[in-house]
């Protein structure tokens, strides 16, 4: 089911129109687990020997190297913690002056493989590269952001860099370790994208990861001159990867907004790297968490060019409202024992989803909390238990719906509980759909509703995942349906649209303050959603959640999105059991 096929691509901006690449699903896995393999991050220095116009670092940069024993420490440490790569890195790693030690303390301690995140220049010096690789060394990723020494120079601020740079990339290349390079994106060398890359290629380099700025450092304060126009840069960078791809290159990329790579959506980054980012300012992040100090870089002109904006904004809506006292609407998974803090705050919470396949331990779990008005979704999982009974609820449990993605109770709730029900989407569910569509457009004493059942990863969705558009596409009688955090076109026809945000309760372990660690993970599974750049041209994006990331990049944008003009008839946004 999941795989990139370019030939699909048929929209109207010819820059949507990508080289005749399929990637099929082992492809996107193996993309996705070379990206989750667990690697030692250290950084040797902050200080630099180039300058920057974009450093995000900028702020930071000092003189001082790293103490030896503290580094020494860190590398031990990714050992015990199970590591399989060690990554060193700076400012610029190779001005350690125990660099070449810290490569050989990586080999005997017994990393499979020894990185670098360099500008290259030390290595110009040909001794120095050999005792580099001699140690251990396999693999130097090389800053290079240009193929002439005009525009690379200016780029990193140091007349001769780029010849320097250069020499000591062919010098690690005669060597036979693995030299790939980094690009960072921006509006001067943006134009010549598909000049830099060929340059490289044509030396020997076969693996290239683009970088888009981010506003911090450097970069915010040069961003007049700097931060490419998404619209002028589209045409450059597909120009680019197309070339690129056709010569057998990998391509990786790293902040780039999805939007920007509609027809190469196997390129959008990896949806857990947030965690990287969230650990790279994490002392900023707890900061917040614990004393409410909103973040130095809030600011909207700023979060607008920042691949953070939709996991700040959710982060300071949900510490802000528990600020005020307001609770989340609260999701249970009740195969885990809540908290005493957690369910207090269940009971104060307005509305409830309570996962189980037990309805006695709903009761139960209902039982503890205050007597109170609130909205009670119920999500039934399928217990395996050949049970073909009508599901029955007690006087406790009343909810206002019920949910599932297990054709079995699916099948149980149709047979007459008189209960509205949430079809959660995957590949089964779909089949369900359709062999009863008939059926439930008979329903007279309930509402059906139809959401998307989430996954961490491409891996999990190419087991029991499903296409949606083509699935509700396959109805013929859809007006009984309502979208349920779905963005409209997934079924222009559907009668209603309702939307909803669900927090774990694990997010909270203690009733009140949220763990950084486990908001990220449900961040990237419930609420990281992308949109087409097509779509900001739709009446419905203000309202539309956008589709999940990782379906984007299993799907494309251009199999999910349809886009709603002004003449066309979309489904009212309301929720009938408000």
């Amino acid at each position: 089911m999941l795989h990139v096929d370019c030939a699909r691509v048929s929209v109207s901006n010819p820059f949507f129109q990508c080289v005749k690449l399929v990637m099929n699903e082992d492809d996107l896995i193996g993309r996705e687990r070379t990206s989750h393999e667990k690697r030692r991050w250290v950084r040797l220095t902050r200080t630099c020997n180039n300058n920057c116009l974009f450093c995000l670092d900028a702020d930071i940069r000092g003189k001082k190297v790293r103490g030896t024993d503290e580094v020494r420490k860190e590398i031990e440490d990714g050992i015990e913690e199970g590591c399989e790569r060690l990554i060193l890195s700076g400012g610029e790693p190779t001005l350690h002056p125990d660099y070449v030690d810290f490569i050989a303390l990586g080999e005997r301690l017994g990393y499979g493989w020894i990185q670098t995140v360099t500008n290259g220049r030390m290595f110009a010096y040909r001794e120095f590269a050999r005792r580099a690789v001699a140690a251990g060394l396999d693999e130097a990723t090389f800053s290079l952001h240009g193929h002439r020494p005009e525009l690379h120079d200016e780029l990193v601020g140091v007349e001769g860099a780029f010849e320097q740079s250069t020499r000591g990339m062919q010098n690690l290349l005669k060597q036979g370790i693995v030299v790939n390079v980094d690009v960072v994106l921006n509006a001067l060398n943006v134009p010549v994208l598909d000049d830099i890359l060929q340059f490289y290629i044509a030396r020997g380099i076969r693996e290239f990861d683009l970088l888009w700025m981010v506003p911090f450092g450097a970069a915010w304060r040069n961003r007049s001159r700097l931060f490419p126009d998404r619209t002028d840069a589209l045409k450059s960078l597909h120009q680019a990867i197309g070339n690129a791809r056709r010569k057998g290159v990998v391509i990786w990329t790293n902040r780039l907004p999805a939007g920007l790579l509609e027809g190469h959506e196997y390129l959008v980054q990896d949806p857990h790297k947030i965690h990287d980012e969230v650990r790279g300012r994490r002392p900023e992040f707890e900061r917040f968490l614990r004393t409410g100090e909103v973040l130095e870089c809030f600011q909207p002109q700023r979060c607008g060019q920042c691949p953070m904006q939709n996991f700040c904004q959710n982060l300071f809506e949900l510490v802000g409202g528990l600020q005020k006292g307001r609770v989340p609407d609260i999701a249970v998974d009740l195969g885990r024992e809540p908290s005493p803090g957690q369910v207090e705050l269940s009971s104060r919470s307005r509305a409830l989803r309570l996962r189980t396949s037990d309805m006695q331990r709903a009761s139960a779990f209902l039982d503890r909390l205050e007597p109170r008005q609130r909205k009670l979704v119920i999500e039934l999982t399928d217990s395996g238990e050949p049970d073909t009974r009508s599901i029955e609820f007690d006087a406790s449990v009343r909810p206002a719906r019920v949910a599932s993605a297990s054709p079995a109770v699916l099948d149980r709730l149709l047979a007459g509980v008189g209960m509205n029900v949430e079809i959660m989407l995957n590949r089964a569910t779909a089949a369900w759909l359709g062999e009863n569509a008939a059926a439930l457009a008979e329903q007279r004493d309930s509402t059906w509703f139809v959401s998307l059942e989430k996954f961490d990863t491409l891996e999990a969705l190419t087991r029991t995942g499903c296409d949606p558009v083509e699935a509700l596409g396959r109805l013929e009688q859809p007006a009984k349906l309502g979208l349920l955090d779905l963005p409209p076109c997934a079924l222009p026809r559907a009668g209603f649209r309702v939307g909803e945000k669900w927090l774990p309760i694990e997010v909270l372990p203690d009733g009140r303050h949220p763990d950084l660690t486990v908001f990220t993970e449900h961040f990237i599974r419930n609420e990281f959603n992308v949109h087409s750049l097509r779509c900001d041209d739709c009446t419905q994006k203000r309202t539309c959640p956008g589709w999940p990331l990782n379906l984007v990049r299993s799907l494309s944008f251009s199999s999910l999105c349809r886009p709603i003009g002004a003449d066309e008839a979309s489904p009212d946004f309301y929720n009938p059991h408000d």
